[in-house]
């Protein structure tokens, strides 16, 4: 998810986060599980561009997770 840096916070607090990056005000996060309906519509009330990542992101996030762990 993309957005300013305070919703983006808000949204993932309790979230596995996988990745964060921030440029000036925007931050993006890309977060590990399932986001219902509920959690999405959350995400656009704050004003998130809340969308999936491609299968070969996530497994890269994955590894590389893995990797920092060991």
């Amino acid at each position: 998810m993309t957005g300013p840096v305070e919703a983006v916070d808000r949204f993932v607090a309790g979230l596995t986060v996988l990745d964060q990056r921030q440029l000036g005000h925007t931050k993006s996060a890309v977060v590990y599980g399932w986001l219902d309906a509920t959690a999405r519509r959350r995400g656009r009330d704050e004003q998130l561009d809340v969308r999936p990542i491609a299968l070969q992101d996530l497994f890269t996030h994955l590894t590389q997770r893995s990797q920092d762990t060991e």
